[in-house]
Formats: structure tokens, C-alpha cells, sequence
């Protein structure tokens, strides 16, 4: 039997991603799939969706009031704060929705798709690192599924493929991607920013290349969800996602790294695009880690070579992670 349109154009991705991996650099062609059915009935009796929401819940909650229901009762008083009653909100939510998606090849709702992108963004520390794959405590407590708490405060996890196929759900909607898109981008810049001076060359590489990695694997999910549109829509949905982005720098100027030098290595970035002007968006967005490095290392003692070394080693890491996104996505 012949390859599906899809499934061929997913191929070709996965093949020019493979490219990439010795020519790295090379600009690769995005399309998107349209699915079909309803997510929001069956998450409304998913019997983990009724304990999180408890006494809230009602069964006849629209999806718009479901998602800011589901919300509510995730998040917290700031991104990465959040009580062990919260985060196993959080696991059930993104779980659920995963399973639903999964099993049942139902699209998510349009009314869910911000307040799921709204919950994700306060957990980006977790969901940092549950893209990135490289910390052994969000592997080892898949096992038992439980929140835990470390010095940073209450941690949480979900497998791998269940963030990704979720987060590629709600990137129907490009503004919901970005909103995921710059809490990554803030948390990826603070990692930066958080390495001491005195910092040995492995650290500041597992700093910088960890976030090549999880910025990869939105790059995939970006490229999976305009798969199959046609250039005016795809064309539409980069630019609404440059249009949110590019905002962090136009609302209010970039800061002056001294005073918020987090601000300053995203604003930098962010400030350099524009709408109709980014003629390869794969291409710019996944050269945002080693923009972020050249930014952070103007105000740092960083060896010349070390950083020619660091910018390979990046754009390595996010095209292995951009490739592996997609043949997540593949199997579903």
C-alpha cells in the first residue's frame, strides 16, 4: 500500500532533518495534518479530569469553561510554584489529554488550546526538562508517576511522547505556541544566565546545549504542525507566532543586560525578527540557542574557541532533538 501524503511529507522532513545533522544549518520544508473529532466531551468524562476539577466539576461544562476550570486548578502563584495537590493536577490534565488524543484520534478543541498552552508555560521548568531528556530524576519518578519536591520547590513529570503529542495538539493554534514557545524561551535564557562565572566548560555546554535540545523539539512540533498547508496558511501561522514573539522586545524596548539580564538575552533575540521578514522560519527558530549563547557571552569571560565549539555542539543538539520530535509524532 502506497505512503499516506502525510506520512511521506513527514519522511522527507525526517530525511532533510538527517541532512541537517552534517550540514547543519539546511532549511527543511513544514506542512500540518487537520484532524478530526472532538476532544472536549471525552475529556469531560475522564474520570482523572473529574477528581482534578472535584467539587467544579459539572457534566455540562463547555469546553471553554472546562479549560479555565482545568486551569485554575493547576497553576500556581508564579511559573514553577506550585503545590504537590497542583502539579498532580497538572500530570492528570496533560495525561488525560494525551491518552485522548492517542487512543481515541480526536483533535483538541479550539477553547482548550490556550488554557492547556497557559497551563504548560507555568510548568516550564518541568516541561524544560521533560523535552530536553537528559535529567535522570524526571525519568526515574515516571515510574511511580508522583510529584516530588527539590531544593527548586515541587517537580512533576509525564512521558516524553504524552508533552509532545499534546503540545503538538495545541499548536493548531499558533498563538498558544507561542505562548509555550516564550516561557521556554525565558526559562532557556535564565539557565544562561544562572551559570557561574567560574563555571567549567562541561556545565556551561550542558547549560547551553540542554537548551538547544528542548528548543529542537518545539522546532519539530512547529514544523509537524504546518505540515500539509498550503503557503498562505503556512505563511499565516509563522507569522503569527513571529508577530507574539517579537512583541517581548517592541513592547517595551530590550533591557540593558545588567539590570535584567534575562530580559536583555531574549529581548536581543526576539527583536531581530519580523513580520515578512523571516524568510525561513525553521532556519531562524533554530538557531535561537546559539543566538541565545552569543547574546549571554558578550558579558562573560568565554574563550573564543570555546564558544565556536559551543554553537557546533548546539545546532547539533537541536537537530537531533527536531528529528526525534518527529518520529515521536510519526508513531501516532
Amino acid at each position: 500500500m502506497a505512503a499516506s501524503p502525510s506520512r511521506r511529507t513527514r519522511t522527507a522532513l525526517l530525511s532533510a532533518g538527517a541532512v541537517a545533522l552534517v550540514v547543519v544549518g539546511v532549511g527543511t520544508w513544514a506542512w500540518t495534518r487537520d484532524d478530526g473529532g472532538s476532544a472536549c466531551s471525552v475529556l469531560r468524562e475522564d474520570g482523572r479530569i473529574r477528581t482534578v476539577l472535584g467539587s467544579a466539576y459539572r457534566d455540562d461544562l463547555d469546553c471553554a469553561a472546562l479549560g479555565e476550570k482545568l486551569k485554575d486548578s493547576a497553576t500556581g502563584s508564579g511559573e514553577g510554584a506550585h503545590s504537590v495537590e497542583q502539579a498532580r493536577a497538572m500530570r492528570d490534565i496533560i495525561s488525560a489529554t494525551g491518552d485522548t488524543l492517542k487512543s481515541d484520534g480526536l483533535a483538541l478543541d479550539s477553547a482548550l488550546r490556550m488554557p492547556l498552552a497557559e497551563i504548560l508555560a507555568d510548568y516550564t521548568p518541568d516541561t524544560h526538562e521533560i523535552l530536553r531528556r537528559l535529567d535522570f530524576d524526571y525519568e526515574k519518578h515516571l515510574s511511580d508517576g508522583e510529584p516530588w519536591e527539590d531544593d527548586s520547590g515541587v517537580r512533576v513529570t509525564v512521558p516524553n511522547d504524552t508533552l509532545v503529542r499534546v503540545i503538538r495538539a495545541i499548536s493548531q493554534d499558533p498563538a498558544a505556541y507561542a505562548v509555550i514557545r516564550i516561557a521556554e524561551g525565558r526559562h532557556a535564557a535564565g539557565k544562561l544566565v544562572a551559570i557561574p562565572a567560574r563555571a567549567d566548560d562541561l556545565k556551561i555546554n550542558l547549560a547551553a546545549c540542554g537548551n538547544a535540545r528542548t528548543l529542537g523539539s518545539l522546532d519539530g512540533i512547529a514544523a509537524d504542525t504546518t505540515a500539509g498547508l498550503s503557503k498562505e496558511k503556512r505563511t499565516r501561522w509563522e507569522n503569527q507566532v513571529i508577530e507574539a514573539l517579537s512583541a517581548q522586545a517592541s513592547s517595551s524596548g530590550i533591557p540593558p543586560y545588567k539590570t535584567d539580564p534575562v530580559g536583555h538575552v531574549t529581548g536581543t533575540w526576539a527583536g531581530k525578527l519580523h513580520v515578512g521578514e523571516v524568510k525561513h522560519f525553521s532556519v531562524t527558530f533554530r538557531a535561537q540557542a546559539v543566538e541565545y549563547v552569543n547574546t549571554w557571552a558578550r558579558y562573560r569571560t568565554v574563550e573564543p574557541a570555546l564558544l565556536e565549539n559551543l554553537a557546533v555542539e548546539c545546532r547539533k543538539s537541536a537537530t537531533n532533538m527536531y528529528v526525534e520530535t518527529l518520529r515521536t509524532l510519526e508513531k501516532k
